[in-house]
């Protein structure tokens, strides 16, 4: 017994990351045809998530003290904030990344930002550390050297920012009492954020606004699955994971998005991003290993 309740967290997880994968691979098809703009995605995204989290959170309606809980916890408001900015600065971002490059932004801007949440938590840093995060960050400037392959910046830093607020999301659920209702309370906090979103692009950008049936099933299959569902999953992950674990687990998303991407949307896999990909993982993955031995 206590095998298998040690092997179902990381099934769990092992889903969970091939989600994370889905969702770029996902944003990815319905910006490589120009299916549906980016704004639009996003809050189709996030407004299913909250419709697949309702009729789940229906079933599974929390006790009345959970409730109370929910509406004292000074974390909905910010797990719904990091939430909007990290699924609009992904959508904005994927209009000009592929997949494979995006998901190793995405994830390594998340993992480091994990990890200087733990230094600015009073965490000192050894030689092996400071190694590792050289290491990482020397992966990512790889995609920035000179050549066809180096990403647009302006995407690359969108990319950055989705990054650094899904480790603030991240460690907002850490605490969740019941992962699939927080979820969707960030999703219904997520909303006023969304609603000005769709009134800025309506006021300065409104000719770019435009929505494909196949667009739509995109970003509903982002959201009510590939979000929803699996972002649930992950919040329940945390709860059997250490954050050591959780930010290793994350480690093979940009490698499934890279294989997603050659597969699904005939992107290419570039020597520049095995390379990026190696180096980077290999400079987190001595950060942790280190840590987990001075713990």
């Amino acid at each position: 017994m206590p095998t298998l309740s040690r092997f179902f967290p990381l099934l769990v997880a092992a889903i969970t990351m091939m989600g994370f994968a889905a969702n770029s691979i996902l944003c990815r098809l319905a910006f490589a045809n120009n299916d549906i703009d980016p704004g639009s995605f996003t809050l189709i995204r996030l407004l299913s998530g909250v419709f697949s989290l309702t009729i789940i959170g229906t079933l599974l309606r929390p006790s009345k003290d959970l409730e109370n809980a929910y509406g004292s916890s000074k974390n909905t408001w910010a797990g719904g904030f990091f939430l909007f900015t990290y699924a609009a600065a992904f959508s904005f971002a994927y209009t000009q990344l592929e997949a494979g490059t995006g998901a190793l932004l995405l994830f390594g801007a998340g993992q480091f930002s994990l990890l200087l949440a733990n230094v600015v938590l009073g965490y000192r840093l050894n030689r092996a550390e400071i190694a590792g995060f050289a290491l990482g960050f020397g992966g990512l400037c790889v995609l920035f050297l000179p050549g066809a392959s180096s990403p647009p910046l302006t995407g690359a830093a969108l990319m950055v920012v989705a990054g650094g607020s899904w480790a603030m999301y991240t460690l907002t659920g850490r605490s969740a009492p019941s992962p699939i209702h927080q979820t969707w309370i960030n999703f219904v906090k997520s909303t006023p954020w969304v609603a000005l979103m769709a009134i800025v692009i309506l006021v300065i950008d409104r000719p770019s606004i435009h929505i494909s049936v196949d667009g739509a099933i995109y970003a509903m299959a982002s959201g009510a699955i590939a979000s929803g569902m699996i972002y649930s999953l992950w919040y329940l992950t945390l709860k059997h994971l250490s954050l050591l674990e959780a930010t290793v687990s994350q480690l093979s998303v940009p490698s499934i998005t890279a294989v997603g991407g050659l597969f699904l949307i005939n992107e290419p896999i570039t020597p520049t991003l095995i390379l990026a990909t190696i180096l980077t993982l290999a400079g987190i993955s001595i950060v942790i290993t280190s840590q987990r031995r001075r713990n």
